[in-house]
């Protein structure tokens, strides 16, 4: 099990660390707090990034049935 700093995580998501820590407090981003740091598991990292995915693609269904 591959674990991330929010930099490394940044780096995989393609965006800031600041970002991250967003996408953590706000859109459900799992990661654990050890300190004053953060650590993410890559593979939550890239599930989450997946229902993302399917978030998007349900709104723009839901938009073209209108």
């Amino acid at each position: 099990m591959a674990t991330l700093t929010l930099e490394e995580a940044a780096a995989v998501l393609k965006t800031t660390p600041e970002t991250v820590s967003e996408c953590i407090h706000q859109r459900g981003l799992p990661a654990a707090r050890l300190g004053r740091a953060y650590v993410l598991i890559e593979a939550d990292v890239l599930d989450w990034l997946r229902t993302q995915y399917l978030h998007v693609l349900k709104e723009a269904e839901r938009c073209a049935s209108i």
